[in-house]
């Protein structure tokens, strides 16, 4: 997937057991990622077409922690 190849690291993301709210649009060949409002990534991949959703998630300093995710919704655009 164009523009996705590494992990960043952002200050939008709150740390420490903090809720953050994640909203992900894919959308014909667009992607966009929203965290706690703000806008962290908008990519456009043409060879997308139909797929699956995945959570994936993880920490750069700290392992076997611990990822909570509630009220997950898929939506039909």
């Amino acid at each position: 997937m164009v523009g996705m190849h590494t992990r960043q690291q952002s200050s939008v993301i709150q740390p420490g057991g903090k809720i953050n709210l994640i909203h992900v649009e894919c959308i014909g060949d667009s992607l966009a990622l929203v965290v706690n409002g703000q806008s962290l990534a908008n990519v456009q991949d043409p060879d997308l077409i139909a797929g699956d959703v995945g959570l994936h998630a993880g920490t750069y300093d700290d392992s076997g922690t611990n990822m909570l995710f509630d009220n997950f919704g898929i939506y039909a655009p």
